[in-house]
């Protein structure tokens, strides 16, 4: 029995974190890798798909996205197979959800109650067995793992979980529903599906999240997939990782002082280059600027400083965070000339305070350079003025 893991998916997010630019690679990613999941379902190259919540992004659906994982569902079951839907915190289920349209049957099953559930099929010979829960409201905050039973005399068990699973026995203190993994493994099902960690983890006995299928934000880095689930009395468990997406968010941080600003532009220029040459997906940058104290404005060199650090129109930036730690948290550490052509220039810059850290945050239309900047809004001069008024060389 060969079944599709997929969460997370989080249809309908607005991706506010990202660029019109990002977000439009991003939209394109997840449109095609949508397309790919349902022609791999209709083809009859799976027995069964499991959506372990968080399917959409909230119970407000587009109509769009509703009829997508509706094809999905309706790709697996006309090739023979059977779809388990388990609902999580951002698509629980109410009386006004748009996905109620949703209809049990024999081969689709749908968790939307908020207690463990069994049901019970046959397919291909076998008696399937599936313990499931799903929401009812936001964050019920519940340990759940003694909720479900030990598997009974069923061929096949399988468990569906949207929710915390810690190693161990003690279970996570969340909102959410909450188990210890030794719990879920004593309950010896053959395969356990999770949900709503966004980053793989597979902790031993069948017991899986696949992780987020598509990055949709700044801290969903690294490779992300869906998982390709083989149980079989013959074998052991086969787990693989399938990817459907074709981008990928990268995260770079560099440490800014006077002594190394001459060497902040190739210092990125290297790590964008290593990064191209190790992937095949559409990359997303986020870049990240940090001083351990302020940068004492240096004329000439300042400048160069600035270009080197917008320098990214080749490097393919989407984001900027200029983070400042100085020893009195004060947004004056910030080089003024750097915090006046931003606020100038940049839709939606902004100045907060976050993690004791001072930080700007921009995210650009397009990747940019200082230089484009200054030119289309012609503060080069207003910026010398400033460092000349401020006696230095």
């Amino acid at each position: 029995m060969k079944i599709l893991h997929i969460s997370d998916l989080h249809l309908g997010v607005k991706l506010s974190s990202f660029s019109p630019d990002a977000i439009k690679k991003i939209r394109l990613s997840v449109e095609s890798g949508m397309k790919r999941i349902r022609e791999s379902l209709a083809s009859g190259e799976y027995d069964g798909l499991i959506l372990a919540g968080d399917i959409f992004e909230s119970r407000d659906v587009s109509a769009y996205n509703l009829r997508f994982i509706e094809s999905c569902i309706e790709g697996v079951l006309n090739s023979g197979g059977f779809a388990i839907y388990a609902t999580g915190n951002h698509d629980y289920w109410v009386q006004d959800s748009d996905f109620t349209s949703f209809v049990e049957n024999e081969r689709f099953i749908l968790f939307t109650n908020d207690r463990v559930e069994k049901r019970e099929f046959l397919y291909g010979g076998k008696k399937v067995a599936v313990y499931g829960i799903g929401y009812r409201t936001i964050q019920p905050s519940r340990v759940v793992g003694s909720d479900f039973p030990e598997r009974g005399d069923e061929d096949i068990a399988i468990g569906v979980l949207h929710g915390e699973v810690s190693d161990g026995i003690t279970p996570p203190n969340t909102p959410y529903y909450n188990a210890g993994s030794s719990i879920l493994q004593n309950k010896f099902y053959d395969y356990f599906a999770l949900g709503h960690i966004h980053k793989h983890k597979d902790f031993g006995k069948g017991i899986v999240y696949p992780g987020c299928t598509f990055p949709q934000g700044y801290d969903e880095l690294g490779e992300k997939f869906a998982l390709d689930v083989e149980i079989s009395d013959k074998g052991p468990l086969s787990i693989q990782e399938r990817v459907f997406t074709k981008h990928r968010v990268f995260d770079i941080s560099l440490e800014l002082s006077p002594e190394n600003r001459g060497d902040l532009a190739f210092k990125l220029k290297t790590e964008v280059e290593n990064i191209l040459d190790s992937i095949d997906t559409d990359p997303i940058f986020r870049l990240r600027v940090s001083l351990d104290k302020p940068v004492v404005p240096n004329g000439k060199a300042d400048m160069e400083m600035m270009e080197y650090i917008f320098g990214i129109s080749e490097a393919g930036v989407h984001r900027l965070d200029f983070v400042v730690k100085p020893k009195d948290r004060s947004e004056s550490c910030i080089p003024e000339e750097l915090k006046y052509a931003l606020s100038q220039a940049v839709e939606g810059f902004k100045v907060a305070y976050s993690d004791g850290s001072l930080k700007m945050r921009s995210a650009f239309d397009s990747p940019v350079s200082l230089v484009e900047i200054l030119e289309k809004y012609d503060l080069e001069n207003a910026i010398l003025d400033r460092l000349e008024g401020q006696n230095v060389d």
